[in-house]
């Protein structure tokens, strides 16, 4: 697979990243659902609401099955992700052979991504991702979007109660966003356009259950509308929280560093 190709699949992994938020290992039950009165915003704060029901953690790892579009390849793969909180997203690509062909690092200073199959290694800074999610994604953002989480940033907005529960809506610059929300205040869609750039990501979360006191997506679905279009949907498994865990990252010699 050329280089270019993996490149973008890890960019678009690491803006979504996540791609984030999982599904349970054993037990899973649907979360409860709740009613939200009518005139809501006399009754509940809508924004605290969300705070209260973000996933909380120290470290998370977790796989999913991937489903990667690019223009018009369509590529399947498994992904690794781990997280330590505020420091680091670190993925790991496996090809339905079994074979590890690509590994990325993501900090809030720097991308580095390692293609295994052509024996190349690409390193920029965080801003590298802005090719695909505009200039005001930072890493805490991306962090969030990964895990379902809703970034600090999007709770100033404007706050409505739609028909199938609250919406965010408003601007940051550029950006203009949209979050709708289920009765559980857990993200059903997630939605940032930056006209001016033209690029737009969508990202819808499917199946929220309740497992090892947090509520989790089991799906998400993510796309990116830039100068290259990109998608991708991801089935999660296999979430494990708050235990140690390693970010191995070494680039042998033979590696080509590209630009």
């Amino acid at each position: 697979m050329r280089r270019n190709i993996w490149s973008r699949i890890f960019s678009l992994c690491a803006v979504v990243l996540f791609l984030s938020s999982c599904a349970a290992q054993k037990e899973v039950v649907k979360a409860e659902p709740k009613t939200i009165p009518a005139n809501t915003d006399k009754f509940v704060n809508i924004p605290d609401s969300i705070r209260k029901n973000q996933l909380n953690f120290s470290t998370l790892s977790v796989k999913a099955k991937a489903d990667i579009n690019i223009g018009k390849k369509n590529n399947d793969a498994t992904l690794t992700i781990r997280v330590k909180k505020n420091e680091a997203i670190w993925v790991a690509v496996t090809a339905l052979a079994g074979v590890e062909v690509a590994r990325a690092l993501i900090t809030p200073d720097s991308v580095k991504l390692m293609n295994k199959l052509d024996n190349t290694y690409l390193k920029k800074p965080f801003s590298y991702l802005h090719e695909f999610a505009g200039d005001e994604l930072d890493f805490n953002m991306l962090q969030a979007i990964l895990i379902g989480n809703v970034g600090d940033r999007f709770l100033t907005g404007t706050v409505a109660i739609g028909d199938q529960g609250p919406e965010l809506s408003g601007s940051i610059n550029s950006l203009k966003y949209k979050l709708l929300f289920n009765q559980l205040f857990k993200l059903n869609t997630l939605n940032l356009n930056d006209s001016s750039a033209n690029q737009e990501l969508a990202i819808a979360y499917n199946g929220w259950s309740l497992a090892n006191g947090q509520e989790l997506p089991q799906q998400v679905s993510i796309k990116s509308t830039a100068e290259n279009n990109l998608s991708i949907d991801l089935e999660y498994s296999k979430a494990v929280y708050n235990q140690p865990v390693d970010m191995p990252f070494t680039v042998p010699k033979r590696f080509e560093v590209i630009n």
